[in-house]
């Protein structure tokens, strides 16, 4: 059994998409693979959308209606299937009264993981990477690279985004996932970089240092 730590924001949720879906009805026409900047909402989005954005994400229910990325819930359900202890870390929206009961929520509404409260850590990205585990999954380069100089021993893999892409990172993964490559992401062999590449990566020629 191995203890894996999974990222919720553009791992298992696509807030991204939710965002911009939302932002349409303000003259945002900005699609998801066009989002290059880790925090578009600051960078990218015009002053008026900046604002609608942050109304959004300060409303509970918002959250709690996120959708899946495509995938998301076979991962979680074979890992909790084969008796891996799972547990959910995100880094919590301040601004948003109820933000950690929405995600519990959220967990179990959407995932099926009925015992979410036990299973969230609601952490802050600067905390994460001393978070004990096998294996992290986060789709922040900084939190994966600090991560994995806490824990040497363990596996930081990047979940492929378009606004991560272009950082060099031996081990990236993507939704959805072949159960036998599910089963190995907490196992290190001799070298630890035989990971096969994305589609996405052998397109971009990244994903190895």
């Amino acid at each position: 059994m191995a203890t894996f730590l999974i990222d919720c924001d553009g791992v298992l949720c696509n807030f991204t998409e939710a965002l911009l879906r939302d932002l349409r009805a303000h003259g945002c026409e900005l699609q998801s693979h066009e989002i290059t900047e880790w925090d578009f909402i600051r960078d990218v989005l015009t002053a008026k959308q900046r604002d609608v954005a942050y109304d959004l994400c300060a409303d509970a229910e918002w959250w709690r209606e996120l959708p899946v990325i495509a995938g998301a819930e076979s991962v979680v359900n074979d890992l909790l299937e084969n008796d891996h202890n799972v547990l959910f870390v995100s880094s919590p929206w301040v601004a948003c009264e109820g933000w950690e009961f929405a995600r519990r929520d959220w967990l179990k509404r959407k995932l099926g993981v009925n015992d979410a409260a036990k299973r969230f850590l609601s952490l802050p990205s600067e905390l994460k990477s001393h978070y004990r585990g096998d294996v992290l999954i986060d789709d922040k380069p900084e939190t994966v690279v600090a991560w994995q100089a806490n824990h040497p021993h363990g596996r930081g893999w990047l979940y492929h985004a378009p606004y991560n892409h272009q950082v060099t990172w031996q081990r990236r993964l993507e939704w959805p996932l072949h159960p036998e490559h599910l089963s190995s992401l907490h196992i290190r062999d001799e070298h630890d970089v035989t990971w096969k590449l994305t589609p996405y990566e052998k397109t971009h020629r990244i994903g190895r240092a």
